[in-house]
């Protein structure tokens, strides 16, 4: 009864990490300098870019310190994969505007 009970424990993790989704948020604010923040997000297996949120003109990812994407705009983003890496992610600001953010959803991608 106890190897049942833990096979369906393992079982329930393992799924719960496969199902995971994973927020990339990042933010700028122009001021006297440009300020860029971002808690960086380190994905172990190939996520695809689900959703995305955000005051901005578009943003772009950075992964091990070299900019990987630019969007001009939010929803040419949706479908792009990111691959096994270490993630930053910053908004491009509205015309006029001193301050913007950007939260992206990363869902694992499936095969197809």
């Amino acid at each position: 009864m106890k190897k049942i009970k833990l096979l369906a424990i393992f079982f329930l993790i393992t799924c719960s990490l496969y199902s995971q989704k994973v927020q990339l948020t990042g933010t700028q604010t122009q001021k006297q300098n440009t300020e860029l923040k971002c808690s960086p997000v380190s994905i172990h297996k190939p996520m695809v870019i689900t959703k995305i949120e955000g005051d901005c003109e578009g943003f772009w990812i950075v992964k091990n310190d070299k900019t990987i994407h630019k969007f001009t705009n939010n929803k040419s983003a949706l479908g792009t994969t990111l691959t096994s890496g270490k993630y930053y992610i910053y908004p491009f600001l509205k015309e006029g505007r001193k301050t913007a953010s950007v939260t992206i959803t990363l869902e694992p991608k499936t095969k197809e």
